[in-house]
């Protein structure tokens, strides 16, 4: 759609970024388009992921200080507003960018073993082919649950809402890319 719409790789990066809903389909069709496309739609996809955090958190304060005030008796522990995997994420992203993720040699441990060869893995490379892998797999997890049966008997005007809502989503998002660029 984006080369029948004459789009740019930048263009398309950012209006698929922008108007489509999940990370694995923002970088399949991405990448489908350019490698350029494709980096710049993980990076506004993930722009947004990263907003909605800030979001939730200040959303989850604002609720629990609303009822606390009305004498609901509810705590708010800040803690557990942030999950677990957040921090992990936080940390090996400014490890990474600030260069502390090392690069491990191995060498071969056998008893009767004369070989001093040894190999090196860097850990941000690993990191890096273990998300390309599991983004694959994730992709193809969602491609199998797709059940034809099912769809059918939802009917059609669930279709067509479901139809009808990316295309509205996608209009929007080509005249805002119009108006700002």
């Amino acid at each position: 759609l984006g080369g029948w719409l004459g789009l740019s790789s930048e263009s398309f990066g950012v209006w698929a970024g922008t108007t489509i809903h999940a990370v694995p389909q923002v970088v399949a069709a991405g990448f489908a388009f350019s490698p350029e496309a494709g980096s710049l739609a993980t990076l506004v996809k993930l722009v947004r992921v990263a907003c909605l955090a800030p979001m939730v958190f200040f959303l989850a304060i604002y609720h629990a200080r609303r009822h606390a005030d009305n004498g609901d008796g509810l705590t708010v522990r800040y803690a557990r507003l942030v999950p677990w995997f957040v921090w992990g994420f936080l940390i090996l992203s400014i490890a990474n960018t600030i260069g502390l993720l090392p690069e491990l040699s191995f060498r071969p441990l056998t008893p009767f073993s004369t070989s001093t060869s040894s190999f090196t893995i860097q850990v941000s490379a690993a990191c890096t082919f273990a998300a390309n892998l599991l983004l694959t797999m994730d992709m193809a997890a969602i491609g199998l649950e797709v059940n034809i049966r099912q769809l059918i008997a939802v009917g059609g005007q669930a279709l067509l809402a479901g139809l009808l809502s990316p295309i509205a989503v996608g209009a929007a998002g080509l005249i805002l890319l119009a108006i700002l660029f």
